[in-house]
């Protein structure tokens, strides 16, 4: 998306990054894939340093839910604290 004029429609750009061994476990568990095509999906795709270099906000994704979770709920808290954002 990011070829196809994303920068066009958004204003802020989050990423959310992981090592790449446990980016692949993931994906083995979510989709049932061997270590070899979830390698192949991973190298596919820009490395962390790339979409980190386009972020404007990076979120660690290293541990569990809980801890994601977390910290999305304060990236936004502290994103809504630098705007004026009313919700009716």
């Amino acid at each position: 998306p990011i070829e196809d004029g994303f920068f066009d429609v958004v204003d802020r750009i989050w990423t959310v990054t992981a090592n790449c061994d446990l980016r692949a476990d993931r994906l083995i568990a979510r989709m049932g894939i061997s270590r070899a095509e979830a390698d192949a999906r991973i190298r596919s795709q820009m490395s962390s340093r790339e979409y980190e270099a386009i972020a404007d906000t990076v979120i660690e994704n290293e541990k569990g839910e809980t801890e994601l979770r977390a910290a999305v709920e304060k990236a936004l808290t502290d994103f809504l604290a630098t705007r004026q954002v009313k919700f009716d």
